[in-house]
């Protein structure tokens, strides 16, 4: 504000040196510098910045990681987001950093569906009762996606929250949705509590969950724990990592009746280890959940549900990663060859690489097999093999394209499927 002054003072001397030039009217002289002192201040009396704040930056920063945030939407946000800064004045709470970012995708997408029908037939609609629809068609895909995140350190521990809304778009369609929703408090630099809208503790984000699938298929080989309301405590030091996490798991059911242990109970548990180091990282996790949820009109009340899995990362050099990841599971939910949702006892397994060819390209694949059988209706068996892959460019930050593919076949007792999907996606981020 004191170089403004000056500019304007300085600014003043030469108009009265103008002046005095053209005309010898020493009054008119006078009372421009008046008209000028006032304005400077005017400008010096009004605030620039909030009341109580002393400074407010703006930039482009590393986006905040978020504590806990799994691994697909931790790579849909970015790695850059635009940065508010605002430091508070001696008397007023802590600083805060807001930040904010989005994206807006589009995809030219092509899906091909081949049924090779067993007991049941099926015709060219596919077997019979099939969620799929056999044939080809092709599309063009829209999303548009934001994400907003703020920490505050107070005199307890950081404090944070973030939340994600995005749409897809087409002439119909309009609604949007909230991705994530989750808040943390970091009561000591190794434990947090945390809680919000999130994926389960259980899910492994190795094997094939690090290829993205934007508009293609992992083929359900990918470890999944579900998309849960939680809360949760979380424990790191040094490279290892320990989480334990209370999820409201079902919620047609959205309350526990205590006094009625007969009606099961919404709420599960799910635990993590991990141990995340330069070379390698390690991760295993699961879930004890009650499985309260009829399926294909069957009443699976009171069955438990369990899961186990792990993953490894070997990061080979700056260029290339490989992971795998494998669980088991007991009577969890998987997807049989009709597109229809059983419950089973099965295990899966995967694997993927992910390269970074240059500054401007990278490229991954993965591939990976699972096997699950029902526990109740017709007791079939259904194995599942999949590969999925993808070339990104990428010139500038702002600015992400490349195709994606992936095939899957899908096998049970009564039908076999093959899903070919294809895509061409594009991202323009705003983000910095």
């Amino acid at each position: 504000m004191k170089t403004m002054k000056v500019a304007l003072l300085a600014s003043a001397a030469l108009a009265a040196v103008s002046v005095s030039a053209r005309a010898d009217d020493t009054a008119a002289i006078k009372a421009q510098l008046e008209a000028l002192t006032a304005r400077i201040a005017q400008l010096e009396a009004t605030p620039s910045l909030p009341a109580g704040y002393q400074l407010m930056t703006y930039s482009s920063q590393d986006a905040i990681v978020i504590p806990g945030l799994d691994s697909d939407r931790q790579r849909e946000r970015g790695t850059k987001a635009g940065t508010i800064g605002i430091l508070p004045t001696a008397d007023m709470p802590a600083s805060t950093v807001i930040q904010w970012a989005g994206s807006v995708r589009a995809a030219l997408t092509y899906q091909d569906v081949d049924y090779n029908s067993g007991s049941f037939g099926g015709g060219d609609d596919g077997p019979n009762d099939s969620e799929y629809e056999e044939g080809d068609q092709m599309h063009i895909k829209a999303r548009g996606r934001l994400d907003v995140t703020g920490t505050t350190d107070t005199a307890v521990g950081e404090v944070g929250a973030s939340l994600s809304i995005y749409a897809d778009l087409d002439p119909v369609s309009h609604e949007a949705y909230i991705d994530y929703a989750w808040g943390w408090w970091k009561m000591t630099p190794e434990l947090t509590f945390s809680g919000g809208y999130n994926g389960s503790l259980a899910t492994i984000g190795y094997g094939m969950r690090a290829i993205g699938d934007a508009y293609i298929s992992r083929g359900g080989v990918a470890v999944d724990g579900g998309d849960f309301t939680q809360f949760r405590l979380s424990w790191e030091s040094g490279p290892l990592g320990l989480a334990v996490a209370l999820e409201h798991t079902d919620e047609d059911d959205n309350a526990l009746n205590i006094l009625d242990s007969e009606e099961g109970s919404p709420l599960g548990v799910a635990a993590e280890l991990t141990y995340k180091g330069d070379a390698f990282s390690a991760e295993v996790a699961g879930f004890v959940r009650n499985g309260d949820n009829p399926i294909n009109g069957v009443d699976t009340e009171n069955k438990t549900q369990s899961q186990l899995g792990a993953g490894l990362l070997f990061s080979l050099s700056d260029m290339i990663a490989l992971s795998v990841a494998g669980s088991f599971g007991n009577n969890v939910f998987f997807t049989d060859a009709d597109g229809a949702t059983d419950m089973g006892d099965g295990w899966e397994v995967s694997a993927a690489a992910v390269a970074t060819l240059s500054d401007t390209v990278s490229a991954e694949l993965g591939v990976g097999m699972s096997s699950y059988e029902d526990d109740f209706g017709n007791q079939q068996e259904t194995d599942v093999k999949s590969v999925a892959g993808a070339v990104y460019w990428s010139p500038v930050s702002q600015l992400k394209m490349g195709p994606q593919a992936s095939w899957q076949n899908r096998e049970d007792d009564f039908d076999d499927v093959d899903d070919f999907r294809a895509a061409f996606v594009t991202w323009w981020n705003f983000n910095n």
